[in-house]
């Protein structure tokens, strides 16, 4: 965390500057928004991603054009893209048809509507559902559209790697650990994004202490003896609005080698190699 609060001092306006920017670039262009959204699957995003964009958007198209002909040919597309992006724009209208709003107020009231379905994106009816949409494009579409959010990809994973983190390269992992983290911060989670991103740190080469650390004995090993930070998760029970009832909830929190080994006695991590420059 001394490493992240490092980071924070030195990049944290920025990133505080880019976050609240950050919907705003693809206000009135939805349907840009959702070719870049599918397109920064695994491509570089400076390079390749943001010409593909300009290109697409050279024909002027809307989110009813996108949801009823697709992109269209000649993007460079890989096989199924387009049809991803076709149905993200329907459900993305049906959702604004469904509760009579406005499309700039549709997709922010869809973003920040599906917060608790993070983990659970198959039962969003709207876009969560949509073949081709997992975890890290759902996220950076919320993200896009308005909502506090961060994408569980690579890049995210390596920065948190790079800073001293034991966090496993898996979206659901690198969701939990990155909300104990801003938590911790006391920072929202697309400023973490962001944070993470423009201060270069998953561009660092991996520290000889990293390297260790991500090792297979070290994955064995309890974290305590490692004598790293680890993310640990205290449950509560609190009331809900829906009906009365009573549920179980995690509430992530960032312990230092102080703190007892979470359930199981250690995390594991998984090195990374980061090939893509997503948003």
């Amino acid at each position: 965390m001394s490493n992240l609060r490092a980071v924070l001092d030195q990049h944290g306006v920025e990133a505080e500057e880019r976050a609240k920017d950050y919907a705003n670039v693809y206000a009135g262009r939805r349907a840009a928004m959702v070719f870049d959204v599918v397109a920064s699957r695994q491509r570089r995003y400076l390079q390749r991603v943001l010409p593909m964009v300009e290109r697409y958007e050279a024909s002027m198209p809307t989110l009813s054009s996108l949801a009823a002909n697709g992109p269209g040919q000649g993007h460079s597309l890989r096989h199924g893209e387009p049809e991803t992006m076709q149905a993200v724009a329907a459900g993305l209208l049906r959702f604004a048809t469904d509760y009579g709003l406005a499309e700039e107020d549709a997709v922010k009231a869809w973003a920040d509507g599906v917060d608790e379905l993070v983990h659970a994106i198959r039962l969003d009816p709207y876009v969560g559902s949509v073949s081709g949409i997992g975890p890290a494009l759902f996220a950076y579409l919320r993200m896009r559209c308005g909502a506090d959010a961060l994408k569980p990809d690579l890049r995210v994973h390596r920065a948190l790697v790079n800073l001293g983190f034991l966090v496993p390269r898996e979206e659901h992992a690198l969701l939990v650990a990155s909300e104990a983290v801003a938590s911790e911060l006391g920072i929202s989670r697309l400023v973490l994004d962001q944070l993470l991103w423009w201060s270069g740190a998953w561009l660092m080469p991996l520290s000889a202490s990293s390297a260790r650390a991500n090792s297979p004995a070290s994955q064995r090993a309890p974290v305590a003896a490692r004598g790293r930070t680890h993310i640990s998760l205290r449950y509560s029970q609190h009331a809900t609005p829906r009906g009365g009832r009573m549920r179980g909830s995690a509430r992530p929190a960032v312990a230092g080698t102080d703190a007892p080994a979470v359930a199981g006695g250690w995390v594991g991590a998984g090195r990374s190699t980061a090939t893509e420059e997503p948003a």
